[in-house]
């Protein structure tokens, strides 16, 4: 309301005054500060809808707002839109910014929303930036069932300020969709007078609004006039390729004067047409009932599901050849060997003359047999196009023989053959060591029972044979000749060929090449004599033990046989009985399709023998260095006792003869120190002369340093001379000397006796 006032004075004592009052109702969309309006949209199938948000230009810290899409109908991908208010005429009439596209805000401007979200079927808005300012936010939805849409749709959005002062703006619209779904048609054919071609078709399928195996079904009204479906004119085809839909997505059963076609695991993007034939024998109307139903059409109402037509041909029967007649083939398969076993499974096709298809692809059922009724009479082409699982095509109808379907109505009868698939098998030859493949073994193809079926069958340079044409059954292999170098293996190798084998029977033998013998000959390394009882182990070439325990015969020899061809080594483990052990390797290769022995040799040298020559006097003390001679073991020696100054050899050793052994010998000579001589004073003869005795002090000799004196057999009777560093015997120098001048002093004294 409004309310005006004014009052005056005339001049006089009179006031005067008087009020004025006015009152107006501001628009709902105002006093909301904003509001919300829908328009259904008939040719494009979507709803257009429009939200002012802040009419009144209130301040915002962030304004949000909710749309929720409800009642069947789903959000426009891509037709969100922010559009600038003109004027104040656009916030009181929202059908004015819902029409005219207008200005739209751009990304970053305050009326353009901070954050968008349109998931889960429905519109979140955040303007972080709107503060005063205004905006119409404009959007689509339609319906989510394309084919059929007819009630009011409610639409609610929810602006807040962060969740406070909420406000919501409601509407709702009409919508009303409705896409046509089938139409039906026949005309009569312009050869046949009793002839009538009829036309369905599906209609209004796209990328857009496919269609997910769909059920046809007719039904034939004859009347009087015998009206019957030619069942080889029937084609469904896809009417943006114009070419036939698959058979595999469809199946048509016919039930007295009905059919129906089912369509499996098939999503139609393009109208679906289905074209046939009807034959009458009378003159009359005919019609026809095609209903469609689908999963995608659950909301469409059966008035637009179904369609009928109607024609009446009139034509006179026995005319001639207007007339189109109707006849029956019945196919029976058999097996080509066995004709009493019917075969299921064989597939057919009709076609023209021309080459066109006729009809749908028929298969024999488990008697055998096919019964194509429904054909109309002429000359077609049969063609075999699959065989029964196990057998082959027949080769007289693998690429079509010609048949004629009477039109006197007589059942065309035909039984076709057919011969079971045979298999094949591939052998593979192979070294058994070395995995490689070998050409020119011969081998004899036999069956179960032994019966020879193929021989001289020779494996080429791949190691292959392949043997095709062979019959369900059990077989067997026999290699009647290996390849050169290698052993023959008659071991049978017996393989199966399966019914409806798809692929060949793979089988491989191996073959052992021939093998090698080595001889070694053990040898004296000096006298070239053959060693007995020599012990080794062989090896290959990697290291692994082959043999052990091989001894060398009294010829000397050891013999290996049965080696396969490749390197070898033969390691001493044990000499013969005084040799010594020398284990380095001796190499040899056995090679391949070896004929003779190859023969190694090995020597060995005897072992050392050593004898310890001691010197020693009766009471065990060492005159003199020992001597160490060696030789031989079982050779020969023969050591002497040496003279020693002063000792006198008492005691022979009893092994000073005899031979080398491998264990040390000691040889011990013993001696006896030498009396001393009695000196006489002649210039006194009155008094006793002293006697020297063994009691009197004499100078002992210098302990020698013990040191072994080396010799070999060749040095075992010398005398040992002085050697470097060896210590010279003063003592026993000095005692002679001692007793030489005493004998001189007492010889002269009685000379100066007066």
């Amino acid at each position: 309301d409004n309310k005006a006032s004014f009052s005056y004075f005339d001049g006089s004592l009179t006031q005067y005054s008087e009020t004025i009052k006015a009152e107006a109702t501001p628009e709902t969309s105002i006093l909301a500060n904003g509001g919300k309006v829908g328009k259904w949209n008939p040719a494009t199938g979507e709803i257009n809808w429009i939200v002012s948000v802040n009419a009144m230009g209130k301040k915002y810290d962030k304004l949000v707002l909710d749309d929720e899409f409800l009642d069947g109908t789903t959000f426009v991908e891509g037709s969100l839109q922010y559009r600038n208010v003109v004027n104040s005429s656009e916030l009181t009439d929202l059908s004015i910014p819902l029409e005219i596209k207008g200005t739209l805000a751009q990304v970053g401007d305050a009326n353009y929303p901070t954050k968008i979200d349109t998931s889960a079927n429905k519109i979140h808005l955040e303007f972080g930036n709107l503060d005063t300012n205004r905006v119409f936010v404009k959007y689509k939805t339609k319906p989510k069932d394309n084919w059929f849409f007819s009630q009011w749709v409610n639409n609610k959005a929810i602006v807040s300020d962060n969740g406070a002062d909420e406000q919501i703006y409601e509407t709702k619209e009409f919508a009303f969709l409705q896409n046509e779904v089938i139409k039906v048609a026949g005309n009569i054919d312009n050869v046949y007078g009793n002839k009538v071609n009829w036309n369905m078709e599906l209609l209004n399928i796209s990328p857009e609004r496919t269609l997910s195996n769909p059920v046809i079904t007719n039904r034939l009204e004859q009347g009087n006039t015998g009206a019957q479906f030619i069942k080889n004119s029937f084609q469904v085809i896809n009417t943006k390729t114009n070419e036939p839909i698959n058979e595999e997505n469809y199946d048509i059963i016919f039930e007295g004067n009905t059919f129906t076609i089912q369509f499996k695991n098939y999503t139609a993007m393009a109208p679906i047409k289905v074209s046939y034939s009807t034959i009458s024998l009378l003159s009359g109307p005919i019609s026809n009932e095609t209903t469609v139903e689908a999963e995608d059409f659950s909301n469409v109402p059966m008035f637009f599901k179904k369609r009928n037509a109607a024609v009446s041909p009139v034509f006179t029967v026995g005319s001639g050849s207007g007339i189109a007649t109707i006849g029956t083939i019945k196919i029976t398969k058999v097996d080509e060997d066995d004709t009493t076993k019917k075969l299921e499974g064989a597939k057919f096709q009709l076609y023209t003359l021309d080459g066109e298809k006729s009809g749908q692809e028929i298969k024999t059922n488990s008697e055998g047999e096919i019964l194509l009724d429904g054909i109309q009479s002429g000359k077609y082409k049969l063609v075999e196009t699959e065989a029964p699982e196990g057998y082959n095509i027949s080769d007289e109808y693998k690429e079509g023989k010609e048949i004629t379907v009477n039109s006197s109505g007589e059942e065309l009868l035909l039984t076709i053959k057919n011969a079971m698939k045979k298999g094949k098998v591939i052998l593979t030859k192979k070294d058994s060591a070395s995995d490689e493949v070998l050409a020119d073994a011969e081998f004899e193809l036999q069956n179960a029972a032994g019966s020879k079926l193929k021989e001289k069958l020779t494996t080429a340079a791949s190691g292959n044979i392949e043997i095709t044409d062979l019959a369900p059954g059990d077989y067997k292999l026999i290699e009647t000749k290996a390849p050169a170098g290698y052993q023959l293996d008659a071991t049978p190798v017996h393989f199966t060929i399966d019914f409806n084998q798809s692929e060949a029977a793979k089988v491989s033998k191996t073959n052992t090449a021939k093998t090698g013998t080595v001889v070694l000959t053990k040898k004296d390394s000096a006298t070239n004599t053959e060693l007995a009882d020599a012990t080794f182990e062989l090896r290959n070439e990697d290291g692994a033990l082959v043999r052990e325990n091989l001894v060398t015969d009294d010829n000397g020899e050891i013999s290996v046989a049965d080696l396969a061809p490749g390197d070898y080594k033969l390691i001493e483990t044990k000499a013969p009985t005084g040799y010594q052990l020398d284990a380095a390797p001796v190499h040899f290769t056995i090679d391949f399709n070896q004929t003779e022995a190859a023969n190694v040799t090995k020597t060995n040298k005897k072992k050392i023998g050593t004898i310890i020559v001691k010197f020693i006097d009766v009471e065990g003390n060492q005159l003199n260095d020992e001597e160490m001679h060696t030789g031989n073991v079982d050779e020969e020696y023969n050591v002497k006792a040496k003279e020693i100054v002063g000792y006198t050899l008492v005691k022979d050793s009893a092994n000073k003869k005899g031979m080398y052994k491998e264990t040390s010998q000691e040889i011990t000579f013993v001696y006896e120190k030498k009396a001393m001589p009695i000196i006489v004073e002649p210039t006194e003869p009155s008094k006793p002369t002293e006697q020297l005795t063994e009691s009197a002090t004499v100078a002992e000799p210098k302990p020698i340093k013990q040191n072994f004196k080396t010799t070999n057999k060749s040095t075992n009777n010398k005398r040992k001379l002085p050697s470097t560093g060896d210590e010279f015997p003063y003592t026993m120098l000095f005692i002679g000397l001692f007793v030489s001048v005493a004998g001189v002093f007492f010889l002269k004294k009685p000379k100066q006796i007066k």
